[in-house]
């Protein structure tokens, strides 16, 4: 696999990813990925900040993101764009022109924003006035921003918003005619998008995915999720038409606001003539939707989904590309800025941030620089030392000394050597006694956890597959028996060390999510009925959760469910359970659990040893 830009879309409701490569024939399609968030009834993230981190460590560990480079945008449109036009002026005037118009333009202090602009690139007659597109963003939401995901070490070359972003991949890859509107459906946000030739123009719309779910909410009488649920499948029951007019209101209002954009656009701009729609969006899914906005605007509505210019390749599918292409277009849009494939290039970073990344990709360069001036500096030493004859005999008296001091080290190792070698079996029992402990007491309290699987329902069957117990690096005496570097003993008070289990376990499918799998395997063997503080124990179950005070995504103690991918088959031999699997073949959904126990405290009370 070749180098490769990301492109990631940070959202109020998911995080989603896409990277490209460079092939022969352009720009190609290796892997994409979408992490939604956890939320409540109502559809909120419980905290967002946090579910941006989480979702983002998740991501780069599942698509082994690296150190390649990452183009972000930002959730919430917490942003100001606008066009402006400027009078001719002589060539390399542009900057400071734009510059001076920003300060009356952006209706904040320019002190306490980040902005940016693109110039509109298109044949002008003589005298006419050039055009310009300004942005801006609040400097502290970009700052605090970026401070939450510090630690995740995402290698950030630029920040973009989410509609520009859109913009870029449709002129680059779809077909968008002469001018053309984007709705981009979301369940946070819904963005309008002209395109008009080289220009574009962006307006937020205050009518969301979810206005469409509380619609349903509402006229159904059910809960948010169950509401959400009839929305993706509402094409397919026989309720359809049923449900498309209990939505209807709100989607009437979404078309009525987006016929008042498209009226004041034309105000600005007279010759326009728009010859298509696009919908984007997993929103723009519902049923009749597209049927609905092509019969109001009075004009062709087009789903965006297939790739046009950009290639498919790694493990993907056409089929898989062609069901997230509307989730996953503002990535790859983001991701072709990293390329410089994009028609805008507008960079949101902080220019702190900038620089520290330029004086990173200097540091190599510098280190050569310094490396030669040493060389340097000992060849002059050498030359000057070699034509100092009268040194000679001071130089044999300092090698007689050193001598010396070398077989006075020699011996201080030696003694050394001997205490450590007499203080190893007292550090290793005492490191032991520290592991032994938590590690019973966490297999006790999921041992008790598993149930008797021939009498569970389906939907309460599981099995363990396989145990591992790390012990996390920290500090350590590394000697062996002679006092020589050797095998690593780990110093029980040191408060960096950590104990590390992973518990692979298997659920029966029943062709549920991910996310159900997940709850089961909270309540059932974490012994949680959810997973937000403060946590509340499953009744008659052992909480391994609350016994050791773990907190989820947290940097110490913590706990950690990654659903992975269902398989065919369970061996009987894999299983720490007391009876063989009694399901079908390909049922079986995989999960792993991973608690992490620091080891720099000891435990109040022993843990017994269990069968």
């Amino acid at each position: 696999m070749g180098r490769g830009v990301w492109g990631i879309d940070v959202s109020k409701f998911s995080v989603k990813a896409a990277r490209l490569e460079a092939g022969p024939s352009g720009m190609v399609l290796t892997q994409i990925g979408v992490m939604p968030y956890e939320g409540t009834d109502s559809g909120e993230p419980v905290n967002l900040d946090s579910e941006i981190r989480h979702s983002l460590a998740e991501l780069k560990v599942r698509l082994k993101i690296g150190s390649e480079r990452v183009v972000l945008s930002l959730p919430g449109h917490s942003t100001f764009n606008r066009l402006i036009k400027l009078p001719p002026m002589q060539e390399g005037k542009l900057e400071e022109v734009v510059r001076y118009e920003a300060q009356s333009q952006i209706p904040f202090p320019i002190d306490e924003v980040i902005w940016d602009y693109q110039f509109v690139e298109r044949n002008y007659a003589p005298g006419e006035e050039k055009e310009v597109i300004l942005f801006a963003i609040k400097k502290e939401i970009v700052e605090q921003f970026l401070a939450n995901i510090a630690d995740l070490g995402l290698n950030v070359e630029a920040i973009q918003f989410a509609p520009v972003a859109l913009y870029n991949f449709l002129s680059y890859d779809q077909d968008v005619g002469t001018s053309c509107i984007a709705i981009d459906m979301g369940a946070d946000n819904a963005d309008l998008l002209v395109v008009d030739g080289a220009k574009f123009w962006i307006r937020n719309l205050p009518i969301t995915g979810n206005d469409i779910t509380k619609s349903l909410q509402k006229a159904f009488k059910v809960s948010f999720a169950e509401a959400e649920k009839l929305k993706r499948k509402a094409a397919s029951t026989p309720q359809a038409q049923k449900i498309f007019n209990a939505a209807q209101p709100v989607i009437r209002d979404l078309i009525g606001e987006v016929h008042r954009s498209i009226g004041y656009y034309k105000s600005i701009s007279k010759q326009v003539r728009f010859e298509k729609v696009l919908v984007l969006g997993n929103a723009s899914r519902f049923v009749n939707f597209q049927k609905f906005v092509s019969q109001t605007l009075q004009m062709p509505a087009v789903r965006v989904s297939k790739l046009n210019r950009i290639a498919i390749g790694g493990s993907l599918d056409a089929a898989t590309v062609s069901e997230e292409l509307t989730t996953i277009s503002t990535s790859i849009g983001l991701a072709l800025q990293g390329w410089n494939e994009s028609n805008n290039r507008v960079n949101l970073l902080p220019p702190a941030f900038r620089k520290n990344r330029e004086m990173k990709r200097k540091q190599p360069m510098v280190a050569v620089a310094a490396a030669g001036l040493l060389a340097l500096v000992g060849a002059m030493w050498v030359m000057a030392d070699s034509e100092a004859g009268t040194l000679a005999s001071k130089l044999a008296v300092s090698k007689k000394l050193t001598g010396e001091i070398n077989d006075q080290k020699s011996k201080f190792e030696d003694a050394k050597a001997a205490a450590m070698r007499s203080e190893l079996p007292v550090r290793a029992i005492e490191s032991l006694d520290r592991e032994l402990d938590p590690i019973l007491r966490v297999m006790n309290l999921v041992h008790a956890n598993i149930g008797d699987n021939v009498a569970q329902a389906p939907t309460r069957r599981l099995w363990i597959v396989e145990w591992e117990v790390q012990d996390e690096p920290a500090q350590h005496v590394t000697v062996d028996r002679s006092g020589r570097p050797g095998r690593d003993v780990q110093r029980e008070w040191d408060p960096a060390r950590k104990l590390k289990f992973r518990i692979e376990v298997a659920v029966e499918s029943l062709e549920r999510s991910k996310e159900l799998v997940y709850a089961q395997i909270r309540n059932d063997l974490l012994g949680i009925s959810k997973d937000t503080a403060p946590y509340t124990p499953t009744a008659g179950k052992k909480s391994v959760v609350r016994e050791f005070n773990l907190q989820r995504g947290a940097s110490l103690a913590r706990f950690e469910v990654v659903v992975k991918d269902r398989i065919d088959e369970l061996k009987p031999a894999r299983l720490i359970s007391k009876e063989a699997p009694p399901t079908p073949k390909g049922r079986y959904q995989l999960a792993d659990v991973i608690i992490e126990i620091p080891m720099g405290k000891a435990p109040e009370k022993p843990a017994e040893a269990g069968k």
